[in-house]
């Protein structure tokens, strides 16, 4: 693949999910690098860490995409974009966040529609079918 996001980042509780995740991205060669977070604070300290560097890196490291767990324990996926919301206009850049389950429900996804910071919520795993959907839509022209 030509072009390449920057940055992927996933952010989901199950290793095995993020594991399953990494490699279908990095099958699709569709991204640079992969970064993985197991929990919303965590993700969130990442996106506020990147943006606060002042090297080439940054570029490299702050994600165009993030795959966001809907459930996971304690702060979920609802919780991080409640959070995200608070700090989304210090970042230069605005990542498409596609929120990830195994259980969408019709609520989750009228909720999902009428978020600003939600792009998309989609069923769990990740596949390639997917993430080229995923792709095409969100970054059209790159892929």
């Amino acid at each position: 693949m030509d072009h390449k996001l920057n940055c992927v980042l996933l952010v989901d509780d199950d290793n095995l999910t993020n594991c399953f995740s990494n490699i279908v991205i990095k099958e699709a060669g569709c991204a640079s690098h992969v970064e993985i977070k197991t929990s919303v604070e965590d993700a969130l300290a990442y996106l506020v860490g990147c943006d606060c560097m002042t090297t080439q890196e940054t570029e490299f490291c702050f994600p165009d995409l993030i795959f966001l767990d809907k459930n996971m324990p304690g702060k979920g996926g609802w919780d991080f974009i409640k959070l995200y919301k608070k700090l989304k206009d210090k970042f230069v850049k605005k990542p498409v966040i596609i929120m990830i389950s195994s259980s969408i429900h019709l609520q989750d996804q009228v909720k999902a529609m009428r978020s600003a910071e939600v792009s998309d919520i989609v069923d769990k795993p990740l596949t390639i079918e997917i993430l080229n959907e995923v792709l095409v839509r969100y970054f059209p022209g790159t892929f």
